[in-house]
């Protein structure tokens, strides 16, 4: 959310002021919001792949198939 709020700041930044607002505020905050995004994105895949939240280990339950109720 924060990321969304510093790119609507930076956007409204460039609507009011033009191209002046580019360099160096626009640059500053395009660059904090790219590592808001990598941080988030990395503790995502750290949550998922190396404390397996999310993930179900266990075989889900299948009805038996049609071969095996006709024997």
């Amino acid at each position: 959310m924060i990321a969304v709020l510093i790119a609507l700041c930076s956007w409204y930044l460039r609507y009011d002021q033009g191209a002046a607002a580019v360099l160096p505020t626009g640059l500053i905050l395009s660059l904090i919001v790219v590592g808001i995004l990598l941080f988030t994105g990395w503790k995502g895949w750290d949550m998922v792949y190396r404390h397996r939240v999310g993930v179900a280990d266990e075989t889900p339950v299948q009805a038996p198939s049609a071969a095996r109720r006709a024997a």
